[in-house]
């Protein structure tokens, strides 16, 4: 009984718009995201000693990236 509440409540809170929080999150994660996924991609340039367009590739990567998370 106590989860059938439980998921009554959440989804009257949902409908009224209560979740704002939850929602404020994802774009932080995935920007978390997009920034070790430029560490990575750094991390192989330096590892792969190919400076020449790998760094701008990065950027370029972590940009597309941040815009997927609006």
């Amino acid at each position: 009984m106590k989860r059938t509440t439980t998921v009554a409540a959440l989804a009257f809170l949902a409908a009224l718009g209560g979740f704002p929080l939850v929602r404020a999150e994802v774009p932080e994660e995935c920007r978390r995201q997009c920034s070790l996924d430029l560490e990575a991609c750094r991390n192989g340039c330096i590892d792969s000693r190919d400076f020449d367009g790998c760094l701008e590739e990065c950027h370029s990567d972590e940009e597309d990236c941040l815009s997927g998370c609006r």
